[in-house]
């Protein structure tokens, strides 16, 4: 690889660099991003039912480890 070219690799990893600080900068707040998700699928009938089941399974894998003891 030529010097060109990795001067030009160079510039264009700066350049991602520079747009992704800039993103994170004008973020929203991170620590309230969870309590956006958890707003935004509270009445959605798909996801209660997908964590009815993860609840379901994951009681039972607690039962299972209690009775392993």
């Amino acid at each position: 690889m030529s010097v060109n070219e990795l001067e030009q690799r160079v510039l264009a990893l700066e350049h991602q660099v520079r747009q992704l600080q800039q993103a994170r900068e004008s973020a929203p707040n991170r620590t309230h991003n969870w309590q956006a998700t958890v707003e935004k699928f509270k009445n959605d009938e798909h996801i209660l039912a997908v964590l009815s089941e993860a609840m379901k399974a994951r009681e039972k894998e607690r039962k299972a480890a209690r009775s392993r003891r």
